[in-house]
């Protein structure tokens, strides 16, 4: 059963994937794309954290160092799809725009019990968004359609080892080593009214390069029901190779065919280096456990789960080199603090197979977070501000004992937000779901047989 889910949950996402999903947000203009995209489900409903939290049940592709602690031949697969709908004002204008997105597809494989090994498919950048502007120029209405479309892709493989092993303590290190793909395209098509012809500009941005990062997870058992977590995640500046292109057309409408004509005017295709910018993420959790006692004298074993996390990257830094000019997009640094929390009411459900209500079996998550974002207006720059609310729900399948699968769903409410007159603000509602499936107990990898 197992195994037909799994072909079908990755046909289905094959699908996805080459569907006409779009991305579709202004401040997708700047730089490369939208590097500041959502995290997995998981930590989604708990303030939109990317490395705070992980455990034995999740996969945290930002996280590689996880992977080794991983329930020993249960491997993982996880897949996600998130979305967003966004309603924009600027001056006196308003519209609104929404998207869904294949987030990431990911499988991680612990073994040897201080091993682990991930290989997976998430985005890097994505670029889309659309819209108008008039100017009057020597007496003429000149109209401007601006449009971005694109993504890049990041295909890795995530590595991980425990540098201690102890009962009481354990450190492990990792790194995601990738190759980054895809291209993404600026258009601005200038017409005049009743004018013959019009110009169209296209420029495009396209990456083939590797890429790599590093991670850090330490965690510390204070005793038998009080544990903490410590995770770090660092993404050094790289220089990344592509190619830049950038065209000029002349379009002219043809009244004779129906069609609109473009004749070259320009053409640049030339090698580019994107020097990317440095990313430091520094993430912790406390968990602590206790006794619950409820109706019918059942007692559960609950645990509550707080977490922070600071996030901060240098896109101050991000330039392209063309060899003969540098081009500097972003006007500032990003940073960004996110806290959540997550309560599980019977963990005892996960750990054996332990009869109780559904509602105590879903893990319950909440959060906020604030950040200071890469983009300005009239030299101020923009802020963030939001509240999550996620859950998890478990597919443990009682017949053959503990399995780590689950459903988890994550909601985002937020706005970005300048002060100063005629800027652009966003609110918007967000959505992450993921699925992560794993083997039943009479499915685990790598065991050993023994013959009597």
């Amino acid at each position: 059963m197992l195994k037909r889910f799994l072909f079908f949950l990755t046909f289905a996402s094959a699908c996805v994937g080459n569907s006409q999903l779009s991305y579709l947000n202004p401040f997708s203009s700047y730089g490369i794309g939208n590097q500041l995209m959502p995290t997995d489900a998981v930590q989604a409903g708990m303030g939109g954290t990317s490395i705070a939290f992980a455990d034995s049940t999740m996969i945290s592709y930002l996280n590689s160092a996880n992977n080794a602690s991983l329930t020993t031949s249960y491997p993982l697969f996880s897949i996600g799809v998130n979305g967003k709908y966004s309603s924009f004002t600027e001056g006196n204008a308003s519209y609104s725009r929404a998207y869904v997105n294949l987030d990431h597809m990911i499988f991680a494989v612990p073994f040897k019990k201080i091993f682990g090994i991930s290989f997976g498919l998430a985005p890097y950048a994505r670029r889309g968004y659309e819209f108008q502007n008039k100017q009057e120029i020597n007496g003429d209405t000149v109209e401007f359609d601006y449009a971005g479309s694109g993504s890049i892709s990041k295909a890795f493989t995530g590595l991980s080892v425990k540098l201690l092993n102890s009962k009481k303590a354990q450190i492990s290190i990792g790194s995601n080593l990738g190759y980054l793909f895809g291209t993404v395209t600026n258009s601005r098509l200038s017409s005049v009214a009743n004018a013959a012809t019009s110009g169209l500009a296209l420029q495009s941005d396209r990456l083939q390069s590797f890429h790599y990062d590093f991670s850090l997870s330490v965690n510390y058992h204070l005793n038998e029901n009080n544990r903490i977590q410590l995770n770090a995640f660092y993404e050094p500046s790289q220089k990344l190779t592509g190619n830049f292109a950038d065209e000029l057309f002349a379009v002219k409408f043809n009244s004779t065919t129906l069609q609109n004509e473009a004749t070259v005017v320009s053409s640049l295709n030339t090698s580019a280096i994107f020097n990317s910018a440095a990313s430091l993420r520094i993430g912790a959790n406390y968990t602590t456990s206790f006794k619950r006692n409820t109706r019918k004298n059942k007692t559960f074993d609950s645990e509550l789960t707080f977490v922070g996390e600071y996030n901060m990257t240098n896109f101050s830094d991000f330039d392209k080199d063309l060899t003969s000019s540098f081009s500097t997009v972003y006007t500032s640094d990003y940073s960004r603090m996110s806290f959540g929390v997550q309560y599980t009411p019977n963990v005892g459900y996960f750990r054996t197979i332990n009869p109780t209500g559904f509602l105590n079996r879903m893990k319950y998550r909440a959060g906020a977070y604030t950040s200071n974002l890469p983009y300005s207006h009239q030299g101020e720059a923009f802020k963030e501000f939001g509240t999550t609310f996620g859950i998890g729900i478990p597919l443990a399948n009682r017949n053959v004992g503990n399995a780590f699968s689950s459903i988890n769903i994550g909601v985002d409410l937020g706005k970005r937000t300048n002060t100063v007159s005629g800027a652009l603000n966003e609110n918007y509602i967000g959505f992450n779901i993921g699925i992560i499936i794993a083997p039943s107990k009479a499915d685990s990898w790598f065991r050993k047989v023994k013959l009597d």
